[in-house]
């Protein structure tokens, strides 16, 4: 057998094996001469074709609705059964006064007090008795006074000036007028006060009161001038400010200058 049979039927053998591998009914390419020589040892079987079922109706059961529990019902507080002599045992011991009863408080014996301070320190004094405003507040001492006031105008503008003085610069001030008599002698008495820092007066009244004019020093070149040892801040009456802005501000800036200086 020459080489070209062998490859003949070797490749005979291996289309043979690979026929055999497939599955019926599929298609195999071949030629003419080949496929009548395989028909005739190998003829086709036949394979019966496959029934598909019919497919079965399927039955749909819905799913069935959730369940809820039901509300639970609300429940009363627990209350305890008591008796009625029991709930007003309750009431009286409830409405007792828990503290224990003591002797009652000792009447206050001022007298006996008294005689009693007395024995144990004679040189102590006991007040009898407080006089009407000896406890009410007290204004604190003047830093300004305003001596003037011998008409209504007058007095007008000075307690003007001094409601000024106490809301604006927070400082006490006093008006004296020159007409009363006890006025002018409260007026030398205050002059001693450590706290006061500036007088102002009107000249008119200085010409009106002769024991004014001995403790005024009128201003000299490059000093001011005087009352007693303070400052003091002369015009020509207080009425005359009404009509003069210019001189009332610089009466206002003098007083402010001069009680903030002293308030530090």
């Amino acid at each position: 057998m020459s080489s070209i049979e062998r490859e003949w039927l070797s490749l005979i053998g291996e289309v043979q094996k690979l026929v055999l591998k497939e599955e019926a009914g599929s298609v195999l390419f071949a030629e003419e001469e080949a496929y009548n020589f395989f028909h005739q040892k190998h003829p086709a079987k036949q394979v019966p074709a496959r029934l598909e079922s019919p497919a079965l109706p399927q039955k749909t059961q819905p799913f069935p609705p959730p369940r809820v529990a039901p509300a639970a019902e609300p429940k009363e507080p627990f209350r305890p059964q008591v008796s009625a002599p029991r709930q007003e045992a309750v009431k009286e011991s409830l409405s007792e006064d828990p503290r224990p009863a003591g002797p009652p408080p000792p009447s206050f014996d001022y007298k006996m007090m008294r005689e009693t301070i007395s024995k144990l320190k004679p040189s102590l004094k006991i007040l009898e008795e407080i006089k009407e405003g000896t406890l009410a507040k007290k204004d604190p001492p003047p830093a300004c006074l305003l001596v003037g006031g011998l008409n209504d105008q007058e007095q007008q503008m000075m307690d003007s000036i001094q409601g000024a003085i106490g809301d604006v610069l927070k400082q006490t001030a006093k008006t004296y007028p020159v007409h009363d008599k006890a006025s002018v002698e409260a007026l030398l008495a205050t002059l001693s006060s450590p706290h006061l820092k500036l007088i102002i007066i009107s000249e008119e009244s200085l010409k009106e009161n002769d024991a004014l004019q001995s403790f005024y020093k009128p201003a000299e070149e490059g000093k001011p001038a005087w009352f007693g040892d303070i400052p003091a801040a002369p015009i020509p009456s207080f009425r005359s400010l009404k009509d003069s802005p210019a001189a009332k501000r610089a009466l206002w800036n003098l007083i402010k200058s001069t009680l903030k200086e002293a308030a530090f």
